[in-house]
């Protein structure tokens, strides 16, 4: 499992900082390229930025210490799923908003609930193997 989760740290710790790097330089720009619209306001959209960037130094450093950084793990499959839930929720039409997501939204959507279901087994293995 340490194999399995140090390829999980490099994987989501690399693409984390890319992504959140462009985002925060450009988040407009960013968002758009996902075929997304921020808006004008683009406070919301660059703290997102800075979350994911913090995400991703913290899955680099689980690089190391596999163990004493599987929180990561859970903190992302946590808010993934809550993430997976409330689009879907949206999708419905169940938040107040009309039904349906952009083609964008549903695809990242679906990557979150990827990502929540990897990001957890692999917490669940680590913990496993601390247990005995």
């Amino acid at each position: 499992m340490l194999a399995i989760a140090r390829v999980i740290y490099a994987l989501f710790g690399l693409s984390a900082l890319v992504v959140s790097g462009w985002a925060m330089v450009s988040p407009a720009g960013f968002w758009s390229y996902m075929g997304l619209s921020v808006g004008s306001d683009l406070v919301v959209a660059t703290y997102y930025a800075g979350v994911f960037f913090a995400v991703g130094i913290m899955c680099l450093l689980g690089l190391g210490h596999p163990h004493r950084y599987s929180g990561i793990l859970l903190f992302m499959g946590i808010y993934k799923s809550a993430s997976f839930v409330a689009l879907m929720a949206r999708a419905a039409g169940l938040l107040g908003a009309p039904a349906g997501l952009p083609e964008a939204g549903w695809t990242l959507t679906f990557q979150y609930l990827a990502m929540a279901v990897i990001c957890l087994w692999v917490y669940r293995g680590l913990a496993s193997a601390d247990n005995g």
